[in-house]
């Protein structure tokens, strides 16, 4: 076994405009003809006065309505403010903004403002949600989209950052982990701003990819069914001393994954003995899976794909994009994340497998 100690965490990000495949666990929120223009705000520029907005009141007393007035410069005045842009019934920004809010609550200076767009939902649908999620937080009913426009939140989750003067630091972070600038995490960057210790302005914001997350963590084990043949493959059969096991998250309809599976699959036979691969697809419906089926057959690709139909891989793995591969070591950890086709895999995966090698060659 390996100490993770040792282990030098390397992650490949290709994040260069990618045109690859954006799995639908952010939620675009598009554009519609009822939305009037608004100028969209900038980092390191004041948050336009907003004093006419409407907030969602989640325990209203009998005969009153669920939306109350809410003067935003009210509840910004003097604090570091995060502008929490989500979506009913999107698990993936109500799970962040529950994690934000338990963090959030223990910060004084510190003001959480959710913002929500009625899209597909009533004001009263929104308060249950709050109510079942135990959100005690004001939450802005965004009926015209007038935030949404402000802050230029093209998806969810989306926070802004507005320190105690109201000048905006950053737009579009995503949750408590983002690596906004460096290694200083977005509730490092909070922190220091609520102790005093300044918040400087960050655009553009390096994107954050929430798979990387699991590096230094344990695999996720799963049981599911090969594509095509049907039969059970357990993760965890494959993960053994003396080899690194890849999880290669794809798609048949992905352009770039149509590029590097196949190189992938050139690497594997050469390195047969110290490298295994499963790959993963999200089958939705017959038509992924035989298009699935047939590219791997066309490729002569060496390794079982599983069928991930429920998801719960890809979700478990916080994967966003295809091609995705994450690198389990013989301990069962973690080691790396290379995301994007044109990956160096002698540069990436050579230097992890020689350590393999000289492991080996020490146990003798």
């Amino acid at each position: 076994m390996m100490k993770t100690a040792s282990m030098r965490w390397r992650v490949f990000a290709l994040t260069a405009f990618l045109s690859i495949l954006i799995l639908p666990l952010s939620l675009s929120l598009g554009q519609t003809a009822q939305r009037p223009p608004v100028q969209p705000v900038r980092a390191g520029t004041p948050f336009p006065s907003m004093t006419d907005l409407k907030a969602i009141n989640a325990t209203p007393a009998a005969g009153e309505s669920h939306l109350s007035p809410f003067n935003l410069d009210d509840a910004m005045a003097g604090k570091v403010v995060v502008l929490f842009y989500w979506m009913v019934g999107d698990s993936n920004s109500e799970e962040i903004l529950q994690d934000v809010a338990a963090w959030a609550a223990g910060q004084d200076g510190l003001a959480l403002i959710g913002v929500v767009p009625p899209r597909g939902k009533t004001a009263s649908e929104v308060a249950d949600r709050l109510q079942a999620m135990s959100l005690d937080i004001p939450c802005i009913w965004d009926v015209n989209y007038r935030v949404q426009q402000t802050v230029r939140a093209a998806s969810v989750p989306h926070s802004t950052i507005v320190d105690s003067g109201r000048i905006v630091r950053m737009l579009g972070a995503y949750n408590l982990q983002h690596k906004v600038m460096g290694d200083i995490t977005l509730k490092k960057y909070l922190a220091t701003a609520l102790a005093g210790g300044g918040a400087p302005t960050i655009t553009p914001l390096p994107r954050h990819h929430p798979v990387t997350e699991m590096i230094d963590t344990p695999f996720i084990d799963f049981n599911l069914s090969k594509v095509p043949e049907g039969e059970s493959l357990r993760f965890s059969d494959h993960v053994k001393d003396g080899q690194y096991t890849l999880l290669v998250f794809w798609s048949p309809d992905c352009s770039h994954c149509k590029v590097e599976l196949p190189v992938l699959n050139n690497y594997y036979k050469k390195h047969r003995d110290s490298l295994d691969i499963i790959g993963i697809v999200k089958v939705r419906d017959d038509g992924i899976r035989q298009r699935t089926a047939a590219f791997i057959k066309a490729n002569g690709i060496d390794w079982p794909t599983v069928d991930d139909t429920g998801f719960r891989i890809f979700k478990g793995y916080k994967v966003r994009t295809t091609p995705t591969t994450i690198v389990v070591n013989p301990a069962g950890i973690v080691e790396a994340v290379l995301l994007g086709s044109n990956v160096n895999l002698d540069q990436e995966l050579g230097p992890l497998l020689g350590k393999l090698e000289h492991t080996e060659v020490a146990a003798r």
